[in-house]
């Protein structure tokens, strides 16, 4: 493979094509290089042409048969095999490959993706046949504000259809079709029927950050809550409002409309979902067919849904802190009136942190990929400042009904009260920061 490299340099490797995608009105939107960090840099990163990976696939192909090769045949054949799964009904895991039984056929796959490229590998050793692809395809990267803002080229066209982007697991999916046939419904080793209300719950993606601020991420991914309902024929599952899936024994779920992965097919787009028991019998985890990832059935306080609608709930309250600018003076507690406003600021600040300040063609995937933390170290004090805020805040309500603060104004009642909802909605605040690694600790 002598056209393959690992370049963890600013500049883009020789040949390198620059991936597009297509803003909402057409217009192409390039996707910047972004040289591997050191930090991903083992998990992948390799720039490899067609011909390099040709002969990596034949090597794994070959299986070192009468070829020169640094392993043996057993060790390929070792590398191909499945040695764990998340479900007997799920893709497993070999040595470093994933593993899938197609209709009673083994495939082998792997592939990565990276900003504006996603590429993906699969072997079908018993057919001696295999694919390579990397797909310059993304969705279009623009600033944050301008997301939330809009703007004329993020109004569609109505002459210019602009398609989702294709997936590596849709080329993958449509590749397999053509050798092997449509995905067939498995067998399984039970046919009783499943009382449906034990799977109903919502279920937290474990393929994400749980020690550090990247948590955050987790409000805005679709992929990190699954939530199960009951159809409502009440005879089958609806899995994040697709459905229904119709219990074919053994925990597993299958639904014959999303059979045929579509080309911009993602991993929740499966045609049967598997669930998985704890030691007590109880419902645990679910996990489609292609089973890289779990999700494990939470409860609200472990939900990250939980945290961005409260959040969103409290923010909308403490606006009303503007109110709090034209309360009367209290006497003796010159900046009690003006706390609610402190933690409002804080709670403004945090949004702009994110969104101002890029270089231009950058971005906050600039930041996240790079490691520049400066961003999120002003984040993190912004979260800070507003939960000391909240706390003292929370001192001040207490005192205001001890004190009876605003005793002789028109309405003191309604101001109390008001500045007690504000306290409350601040303090509140300081839970959703700690689940998300908000306060430096």
């Amino acid at each position: 493979m002598t056209k393959s490299v690992l370049n963890m340099l600013p500049k883009p490797s020789e040949g390198l094509s620059t991936p597009y995608a297509f803003l909402p009105n057409g217009e192409p939107n390039a996707i910047p290089h972004r040289t591997v960090h050191p930090f991903f840099a083992p998990v992948g990163g390799i720039n490899a042409t067609g011909n390099d990976m040709a002969r990596y696939m034949l090597a794994q192909l070959n299986a070192g048969d009468g070829e020169s090769s640094v392993l043996s045949p057993e060790l390929y054949r070792q590398m191909h095999t499945q040695i764990r799964t998340n479900h007997e009904l799920s893709s497993g895991y070999g040595m470093i490959y994933f593993t899938l039984d197609w209709n009673g056929v083994n495939t082998v796959i792997h592939g990565g993706d990276w900003p504006g490229t996603h590429s993906g590998m699969l072997l079908i050793p018993e057919l001696d046949t295999g694919i390579f692809f990397s797909l310059l395809a993304e969705y279009p990267e623009v600033p944050l504000l301008e997301s939330i803002t809009g703007s004329q080229r993020l109004t569609p066209n109505p002459d210019i259809v602009v398609d989702t982007p294709i997936t590596n697991l849709g080329v993958l999916f449509d590749f397999t079709e053509s050798f092997l046939g449509k995905y067939e419904q498995p067998a399984t080793a039970s046919k009783e029927t499943a009382n449906l209300q034990e799977y109903v719950g919502s279920y937290v993606g474990q393929s994400a950050a749980f020690s550090t601020m990247e948590r955050m991420l987790s409000l805005g991914n679709e992929f990190s809550v699954v939530d199960v309902t009951i159809d409502e024929t009440g005879d089958g599952l609806m899995i994040n409002g697709k459905g229904p899936y119709k219990s074919i024994g053994a925990d597993s779920f299958w639904s014959e409309a999303y059979r045929e992965i579509p080309l911009d097919g993602l991993f929740l787009d499966s045609p049967i979902f598997n669930f998985a028991r704890d030691e007590t019998g109880a419902i645990d985890y679910l996990v489609p067919l292609v089973g890289f990832d779990v999700w494990v059935k939470s409860g609200a306080l472990s939900n990250p849904q939980t945290y961005g609608t409260a959040w969103a709930l409290l923010f909308a309250v403490c606006l009303t802190a503007i109110i709090a600018i034209f309360y009367p003076r209290i006497p003796g507690r010159r900046w009690a009136k003006w706390l609610p406003g402190f933690v409002l600021v804080g709670l403004v600040a945090q949004p702009l942190i994110l969104m101002l300040g890029y270089a231009p063609g950058t971005t906050i995937v600039d930041d996240l990929f790079f490691g520049h933390g400066s961003r999120f170290t002003l984040f993190t004090l912004a979260s800070i400042f507003v939960s000391l805020s909240a706390l003292v805040l929370g001192w001040n309500v207490i005192l205001a009904w001890r004190e009876s603060f605003w005793d002789g104004a028109r309405f003191g009642v309604v101001l109390r009260l008001h500045y007690s909802v504000l306290g409350i909605a601040a303090l509140l605040f300081i839970p959703v920061f700690a689940f998300l690694h908000l306060l430096g600790v």
